[in-house]
């Protein structure tokens, strides 16, 4: 077994095993971790052949040289998905006896297998397989002994299924599942073999993250947008779907971590004048210590203007959120350039939080314009599948903006200096 590790990783091996290992040298681990190519070139350069299971140690690799994979271990058993799209199991112990899941049900060419866990008793690999296309997704379980897979169900959209992760395993050998089928994602709870038991989470709104169930009291905590698609608040709902419970109050982004007891939570929040602030929280939502209120006195000595939180109708009804900063000595007979900052998506939006590069950019004499346009996140999956049209609407969100704030709005921008900007 030929074992790569980081400098300054230990390895354990067991004894009369016999073991080849690499180690990186901290300079080079990044760059040799970073691609598939460099992770491949390492392994020639340390004359490792096919032949070879490969333990990646720290960085959480396993592979043999044919192909490249993420792992997750179990009782010194690794889960395999490598780039030919073949599931397997390799004993990261002694590299021995493989056993290939059967995927002769899907076409070869267009499958991807997309992520890999275990079931909490270790006797089945919980798979999810995608066409190319990514118009479907199946999840799958397949007995650790045999390889034979069974379907728990499958994802179907008319644009693309986005993987929301793992199933989240209860102690009932349950578990939870993030799915965009009602047309917004929400919460499922599912019997083991993939048996519907209820949808714990329901509406126009979505959930943004699911930060888990405290078992004893039957409360499930997560992060969603119930009350506003451009912020982000913390509820918990009881796992039937009763009593929905916004836990936080302030109007803004609030982003939650919580103790692995589920008994509080950190909560880091700001909205569009204020810096993030930290503050600890009871798990009914009650604040019980502020941990950092970050006054940040040093903004006073910048020139800083109050956004304005917009909403801009296109031709056909449909309304873009958006937010605005002008300079802070805007003059309306003024020609200013113009910054409109666009990232549909997938899953792109802006949220109401604070942002002081904007601000820098307003103060040295630009209108920044940050908006929602269709492909965005927080309103649906409808809405977000618009991005299969990104290229019409990007023309689209740049006339109406243009159209909006130099006709209606008579706020006057140089024409050759209207920036459209994005970034990935």
């Amino acid at each position: 077994v030929a074992i790569v590790t980081q400098a300054g990783i230990g390895v354990q091996v067991d004894p009369g095993v016999e073991y080849r290992v690499f180690t990186i040298p901290d300079g080079e681990a990044a760059k040799t971790l970073a691609t598939i190519g460099d992770l491949c070139s390492g392994f020639a350069r340390w004359g490792l052949t096919r032949a070879d299971a490969v333990v990646g140690v720290g960085g959480g690799v396993v592979t043999d040289v044919a192909g490249f994979a993420a792992a997750s271990y179990h009782r010194g058993v690794a889960v395999v998905h490598v780039a030919t799209t073949l599931l397997a199991q390799i004993d990261a112990a002694i590299g021995g006896k493989t056993v290939w899941v059967d995927l002769d049900h899907y076409t070869p060419t267009d499958m991807l297998v997309v992520s890999a866990d275990w079931s909490p008793d270790g006797e089945d690999v919980v798979f999810q397989v995608q066409n190319r296309e990514q118009t479907w997704l199946d999840l799958n379980s397949a007995d650790a002994g045999t390889g034979a897979t069974t379907r728990l169900f499958q994802e179907t959209t008319p644009a693309w299924v986005d993987v929301h992760g793992d199933p989240t395993w209860l102690e009932d050998g349950t578990f939870l599942w993030l799915s965009e089928r009602s047309g917004w994602k929400h919460l499922y709870h599912y019997e083991a073999d993939g048996t519907l038991i209820a949808q714990v989470t329901d509406g126009e709104w979505e959930l943004r993250t699911l930060h888990g169930l405290d078992e004893d009291t039957g409360w499930v905590y997560f992060s969603g947008t119930e009350r506003s698609p451009i912020g982000s608040d913390v509820y918990r709902v009881k796992l039937d779907g009763s009593r929905l419970t916004r836990l936080s109050e302030v109007d803004g982004t609030h982003r939650a971590r919580f103790s692995p007891d589920f008994a509080r939570y950190l909560d880091t929040w700001s909205d569009i004048e204020t810096p993030p602030q930290v503050r600890v929280h009871a798990a009914d939502g009650t604040e019980t210590r502020v941990v950092a209120e970050n006054r940040v006195t040093a903004l006073a000595d910048y020139r800083l203007s109050t956004p304005e939180l917009l909403q801009v109708t296109a031709r056909d009804g449909f309304v873009m959120e958006a937010m605005m900063i002008t300079p802070p000595d805007f003059d309306p007979s003024r020609k200013y350039p113009m910054q409109l900052h666009i990232h549909g998506g997938p899953h792109g939006m802006y949220n109401v939080g604070f942002n002081f590069g904007w601000q820098d950019h307003a103060a040295n004499g630009y209108v920044v314009l940050y908006t929602n346009p269709r492909g965005s996140t927080g309103y649906g999956s409808a809405f977000a599948n618009e991005i299969n049209h990104a290229t019409e609407h990007s023309i689209e969100l740049a006339s109406v903006w243009l159209h909006h704030f130099t006709r209606e709005r008579a706020i006057p921008m140089v024409p050759i200096l209207c920036g459209p900007l994005d970034h990935s």
